[in-house]
This record gives structure tokens, C-alpha cells and sequence, in this order.
């Protein structure tokens, strides 16, 4: 048969016998070690010889209660060692038996708890984080059993937590346009998954939610569940649909703002043309014509503006050909002398800015075809922005024609066009330069976009 000190002895926990005067009297363990003292010091001692007088005085109490009522009790034993803190279990067992001189006797089985009761703690104060968080959060099992629900989700789905305890994760989820074996796969793969999904509560109502999950590991990084984050996005969609509704309104009502605006100026360009068609004197037709490419530079901003899905900002290059085009078919009748070249990848400017600066470039075309390249003379015109560091840009724009004189002056001229290019310049916050190193007339502004 085998011996009972044997079996004992071979427990991981250590096992000390203690008689009714709470002396210890003998003890079994694989190592004499393992406690906060050698176990050989605690044989013939009371227990307050033992254990520190904080704790002694609780674990007394409770080996005299066990013995007064008969009845197997635990508590814990808190001990520092070497400024660490450990923790030990202490099962009081009860022997049955009674000596001859009247003494009852008790095991003490003691176990080191301290991994055990460090991890409840953790969990206590994890859970008492989780609970406070306004979306709900669940963990559940690999096989998708709910083991944990904060309160924030019993409200969200309408369920007491005792309902949900143990329930498959499938009854949170619609199965509307998701699969959730499909979900479970990609979590395994992956470790995380996100996204939309329609959930359902115990009422049997759906809303949208905004879902994340995350698989869970122990420290030997064995996969052991699931934590999932839910939130109720269902208020944030009604919402972008109400923006996004009032967005297109508002952009379709700009479109039509801009489009009435352009066909206002073309009416303005259209009783021009007809008024200078009446008109004999030569000087008065000629403001007439340029008064219609003035106005017609503003309009086709605006058709630009129509045109386009952005109703904030123009794409410079596309306005200007469209307006350097017009100007050579309205002064040339065709285009087949003028070559243009136009440079302006990815510029975009506001209106505020797009306007001056296009009455601008309007005037120096003008002045280029009719003055620079008279008749069917055959030349270029171009037209380079650029962008140098926001808000400042560069304009190269000019001619290969005759040119003019250098003793024109700007301020002193009587020229209405030359007065407005200066005008227009300075209301860009800008500078300009007129080149003569080259055949022909060329200037370079630097300006500012206006904000």
C-alpha cells in the first residue's frame, strides 16, 4: 500500500498539520523552501511565531473559527520577500479525529496564488475600465461564445447580461451583406478585421454599426478568443446622407448661379457686338470690341466655373486657351497664322485671384494680336504659370511680333490697356517686368493668389 507521507511529500503545495493551540507540529513538501521561512522553523511554533503580527492575528481567527464551527475555510496570506510581494493560499481542512488528551487537529495546505492573484486584479481593473466605455465591448470564446459584455453594449442590443452569457456572436449580427464564418477566417489570418455591418437587437430592430475585432492571446501567444469593439454609427450615417444632400443642392444652385452669370455677360457681349456693328468711327467700334473681350474674359470664368466639379477653385491652363483661342478667332477670324503655346500643369486658382488675372492676360493678347502680329503675320504667343512657394506665382507671357517702344510709359500713357495691366498687377499684390532682350514683347509678373 502506499504510504500516505509519500503522497504528501510529492504535492507541488506544502501541507503543515496544526493542533487546536495552533502550534504546528509537522509538515510534507518537495521542498522545505518554498515558504517565506524554511519550513523546519515552523515546526513546535505558534502561529504568531511564524507569520508577521499584520497577518497573524486574521489567519488565528480564522483557524479558531474552523475549529469552533467544524467547517474547512481558505485565506489569503500576503508576504514581502526580497521587496517582492507574494501571495498564498492557505486551505484550512479539518482531521476528524481527537487525541487522548483532548487535542483537535487541522492541515494547512499552503500554495504560492501570487500569478493567480495578480491576473484576477488585472482583470478587475480591466473590467472596471470596459465597463465605463460608452461603446460595447464583448469577448468571446474561439468558438465564438460570448464570455464578457460591458453595460454600454446590454444597452445597445437590449439584453441583460445573463442573456447573453454563452450565446454564439451570431446573435448580435443581421448576416445582412457579411458572412461571419468569412469574418472569423479573416480574423484568424490576419489577427484583426473592421468594418460596417448591419447588428440587431433583442427587440428585433437593425442599425448600422461600425465593428472591430481583434483576436486574443495568452502569454505563450496561443489564440484563446475575441474582443470586439461595436459602436452605433446609424445617427453619423442619417447625417452625412443630410450634408451630402445639402452639398449637391448647394453645388447645384452655385452651378446655376455661375451659369446665369455667364449667360448675363454673353447677353452684355452680344449688345456690344450688335451696338459696334452701327457704330462708323473706328476709335469708338474699337473700345466697343475691346469691352466685349474684357467682359467675355470674366464670363468664360464662369463657364469654366459651370464646367467643372469644383466650384472653389479653376484649372488655370484649360481657362486660359479657352479665352487665348477666343480672342484669336475674334481679332484674326482664324488661327492658322498664330501659333500658341500654353503651360500651366495643375494650376488652380480662386475666383477672386482668377478673374483679375485673366482681365490681365486678356489685355496682353489683345495688344499682342492686334499691335505685335499685324495682319496675317505669322507668330507665336504663349503663356507659362507656375506655381513658385504658395501663395506666389510666376506669369511668362508675350509675343514674337514687332514689339513697342520702350519709351511708352505706363503711367504717363493714355493707353487704357496698358493703364489696366498695371492696375490689375497691383491688385494682385504683384510686379511687373517687361523684357526687350528678345524680338518681340515679353513680360514676367510674380503675383499673389488673393485669400
Amino acid at each position: 500500500m502506499i504510504d500516505s507521507n509519500s503522497i504528501l511529500n510529492s504535492l507541488d503545495d506544502v501541507v503543515l498539520l496544526i493542533d487546536s493551540d495552533l502550534i504546528f507540529r509537522k509538515y510534507w513538501a518537495n521542498d522545505e523552501c518554498v515558504l517565506w521561512e524554511p519550513l523546519e522553523q515552523f515546526l513546535n511554533k505558534k502561529i504568531k511565531e511564524v507569520f508577521p503580527c499584520d497577518q497573524e492575528l486574521n489567519i488565528s481567527k480564522c483557524i479558531e473559527h474552523a475549529f469552533a464551527t467544524q467547517k474547512n475555510n481558505q485565506v489569503i496570506y500576503y508576504s514581502k520577500e526580497n521587496d517582492k510581494h507574494r501571495c498564498y493560499r492557505v486551505k484550512l481542512n479539518l482531521i476528524h479525529t481527537i487525541n487522548n488528551v483532548g487535542k483537535k487537529y487541522m492541515l494547512l495546505i499552503v500554495g504560492d496564488c501570487t500569478v493567480e492573484v495578480e491576473v484576477k486584479e488585472q482583470k478587475r481593473i480591466f473590467e472596471g475600465i470596459v465597463s465605463q466605455d460608452w461603446d460595447a465591448i464583448t469577448f468571446a470564446n474561439l468558438e465564438g461564445m460570448v464570455q464578457y459584455i460591458n453595460p454600454a453594449a446590454n444597452r445597445l442590443y437590449g439584453y441583460k447580461e445573463k442573456e447573453l452569457i454563452g450565446q454564439h456572436v451570431d446573435i448580435f449580427n443581421s448576416q445582412q451583406e457579411h458572412d461571419t464564418e468569412e469574418i472569423i477566417q479573416t480574423i484568424i489570418d490576419t489577427g484583426v478585421w473592421s468594418g460596417e455591418m448591419v447588428q440587431i437587437r433583442k427587440d428585433k430592430t437593425v442599425f448600422d454599426a461600425f465593428l472591430s475585432v481583434q483576436l486574443i492571446k495568452d502569454s505563450t501567444g496561443k489564440p484563446i478568443g475575441y474582443a470586439s469593439h461595436s459602436k452605433d454609427i446609424s445617427g453619423r450615417k442619417e447625417t452625412a446622407k443630410k450634408l451630402k444632400k445639402i452639398i449637391e443642392e448647394r453645388e447645384t444652385l452655385l452651378k446655376e448661379i455661375h451659369h446665369r452669370v455667364k449667360n448675363n455677360l454673353q447677353v452684355v457681349t452680344s449688345l456690344l457686338s450688335l451696338q459696334a456693328n452701327i457704330i462708323d468711327d473706328k476709335k469708338i467700334k474699337q473700345i466697343f470690341e475691346q469691352s466685349q473681350y474684357r467682359i467675355n474674359a470674366m464670363a468664360t470664368i464662369h463657364k469654366t466655373l459651370y464646367q467643372s466639379e469644383d466650384f472653389l477653385t479653376i484649372g488655370y491652363g484649360q481657362y486660359m486657351k479657352a479665352l487665348a483661342h477666343y480672342l484669336i478667332l475674334s481679332i484674326k477670324g482664324d488661327d492658322k497664322n498664330v501659333a500658341l503655346s500654353i503651360d500651366a500643369i495643375d494650376v488652380k486658382l480662386n475666383i477672386d485671384t482668377a478673374i483679375p488675372l485673366g482681365l490681365l492676360i486678356n489685355e496682353i493678347i489683345t495688344n499682342s494680336l492686334k499691335y505685335g502680329l499685324k495682319g496675317d503675320t505669322k507668330g507665336e504667343i504663349y503663356i507659362k504659370l507656375k506655381l513658385l512657394e504658395y501663395p506666389n506665382y510666376l506669369l511668362h507671357i508675350g509675343d514674337n511680333g514687332v514689339g513697342f517702344s520702350n519709351t511708352i510709359n505706363s503711367k504717363t500713357t493714355k493707353s487704357l490697356g496698358l493703364k489696366l495691366i498695371c492696375n490689375l498687377v497691383r491688385q494682385l499684390k504683384g510686379k511687373i517686368t517687361k523684357k526687350s532682350t528678345q524680338k518681340g514683347t515679353h513680360y514676367v509678373i510674380a503675383f499673389q493668389e488673393i485669400v
